[in-house]
């Protein structure tokens, strides 16, 4: 018998434990919610989205794409 009361202590505990975790969790997650929606109305509703670049040409020694200059068109 003392053994089923130890487990019914330790599944309380864990359960208590995980349940503390989860809000800790939520309040963090929220937390930084708020703080991307503050940072967005400081930035007047503007968000950095990807940029466009224009005509892209491979650069062999570098081995990646680059935008193409003015001058090479």
């Amino acid at each position: 018998m003392p053994q089923v009361v130890l487990a019914l202590i330790a599944s309380a505990g864990f359960y208590a434990a995980s349940r503390w975790f989860a809000r800790a969790i939520e309040a963090q997650e929220d937390l930084a919610r708020r703080r991307a929606k503050d940072s967005t109305q400081r930035a007047g509703g503007r968000t950095a989205g990807p940029k466009d670049l224009g005509a892209l040409e491979w650069d062999e020694r570098a081995g990646v794409y680059r935008p193409r200059t003015p001058a090479q068109h």
